[in-house]
């Protein structure tokens, strides 16, 4: 079993910006995949103030069961 992702493009409603918006499925699946998801995350907020690399913006749980980001 493996992760399904989707990115996005939108316009931030607040700042006018264009950001990505990453839809993860399965997330919680097997350990291997939530130690991966918490490592890109963790990379995006060290990463935040770089000027070449997307910040983090939001993190949001959509599904009853929690197992979609």
């Amino acid at each position: 079993m493996s992760v399904v992702s989707a990115v996005s493009s939108a316009a931030d409603e607040i700042s006018g910006e264009t950001v990505a918006i990453k839809m993860v499925t399965r997330i919680f699946a097997k350990t291997t995949l939530a130690k991966r998801a918490l490592r890109e995350l963790t990379l995006l907020r060290h990463f935040s103030n770089h000027e070449n690399i997307t910040g983090l913006i939001d993190v949001d749980g959509i599904a009853e069961s929690f197992n979609e980001m």
